[in-house]
């Protein structure tokens, strides 16, 4: 599979147009979202390459090829000149042939209330039951777990007596006007 998308990577790279990325720009794109062999040597250079790999793995759901080349083709004009920049994880994991999730994260030690009470989210097993923003109870279905280094916010209540929240900087966080956020305080 990574051989069919290096070899779809370098067909793009010699007859489509190019943006050039330079500087910190270049050096982020390199390190976390082009598409890498099992070396780590990369198969993307530019985001075009990133926008139609993108583009074709989230298009890949479609139950037909029809609805896999239209969504591919909407997906990649939303994707294009940065018009739309979904989070880190669906630009670094979708079409890249890994089975990854595109969730966000949050560090082990970060306490979630399942119907046995507060629990740090290390100990969360598929199948066991969480509240949900709804204060429902719903089982686990999936379970995601990576290394990182990136930032952890803190995201402190005022209002409410609960502990504080610790997230990555993607992770969206259902506060009580019922609305989704993502703006999280520096640590």
């Amino acid at each position: 599979m990574l051989e069919q998308q290096k070899q779809a990577s370098q067909v793009s790279a010699s007859t489509e147009k190019h943006t050039e990325l330079e500087g910190i720009r270049q050096k982020v794109f390199m390190d976390r979202y082009s598409l890498k062999d099992p070396s780590g040597q990369p198969l993307e250079f530019y985001p075009e390459q990133l926008w139609a790999r993108v583009a074709r793995g989230i298009a890949a759901v479609e139950t037909t090829e029809e609805k896999q080349a239209y969504w591919e083709k909407r997906f990649n004009e939303a994707l294009a000149d940065f018009q739309f920049v979904p989070g880190g994880r669906i630009l670094a994991g979708a079409g890249s042939g890994h089975q990854v999730t595109f969730y966000n994260c949050m560090p082990p030690e970060q306490e979630v209330l399942t119907a046995d009470g507060y629990r740090p989210i290390s100990e969360i097993k598929i199948g066991d039951l969480m509240v949900t923003h709804r204060n429902r109870l719903r089982p686990v279905l999936h379970k995601f777990e990576r290394e990182t280094e990136e930032t952890l916010y803190i995201i402190r209540p005022q209002k409410v007596s609960y502990d504080d929240l610790r997230v990555t900087g993607d992770h969206k966080v259902h506060i009580i006007r019922s609305e989704w956020v993502n703006k999280h305080r520096s640590p």
